[in-house]
């Protein structure tokens, strides 16, 4: 994945493995360039409130929604809108990214992306599973916890809790509307999550109707 935003840059994609790793590797790409933008800020206080949570410094919730986009979310301050090119196994990927920092290492965030037409989303469950199969593992990879299957106004979704290279704590809940993807992220450093609130984040996130 290469993501330029802010002088940050990610490093190079992976070799594709089929559809598997189309799928995963998408998904994967979009945690990527978050924990980038977390790493860049990682020295930084977050948003400044006077935190509520002592773990990840959540204080409350404003409610956005980001011009020309179908969706809002919750965001414990004034998130940050960024756009670029993900690159995967079928090429650049645009994407769009709205992130907040409640703390530091303390992220929240909604990635939007059109799949290219390598990657089938005939079967939305059946691109989910697949997702799930290609998803890297070993030391800097994927350890999934739990996932389970939702639904937001009959669209069909996936909420995956899952760790990140032994240090990171991220839960996330991902939609498909035709090719469109919307992926929401908590993503919080591993043994002093938040629950919570991160439950809170992607539970808020709503599509408005075509």
């Amino acid at each position: 994945m290469r993501f330029e935003h802010s002088g940050f840059s990610g490093g190079p994609a992976s070799p594709g493995r089929g559809a598997l790793g189309r799928a995963a590797y998408i998904n994967v790409s979009c945690l990527e360039l978050i924990l980038g933008f977390i790493a860049v800020c990682w020295m930084g206080a977050g948003c400044g409130l006077q935190p509520a949570c002592s773990t990840c410094g959540v204080a409350k919730w404003t409610k956005f929604s980001p011009a020309n986009e179908r969706y809002s979310v919750l965001m414990p301050c004034r998130p940050e809108a960024s756009t670029g090119n993900m690159d995967t196994p079928v090429g650049p990927v645009p994407a769009s990214v709205l992130l907040a920092k409640a703390s530091k290492g303390y992220g929240f965030a909604v990635v939007q992306c059109t799949l290219p037409p390598e990657v089938n989303v005939s079967d939305p469950k059946q691109y989910f599973d697949k997702m799930l199969k290609g998803l890297p593992g070993g030391a800097g990879g994927v350890r999934l916890v739990s996932s389970m299957e939702v639904a937001l106004h009959g669209i069909p979704g996936r909420e995956l809790v899952f760790e990140k290279s032994g240090q990171w704590l991220v839960t996330s809940r991902v939609y498909l509307v035709g090719r469109e993807c919307y992926q929401a992220y908590a993503v919080m450093p591993k043994g002093r999550e938040c629950m919570q609130h991160a439950r809170e984040f992607v539970e808020s996130f709503d599509l408005k109707p075509q």
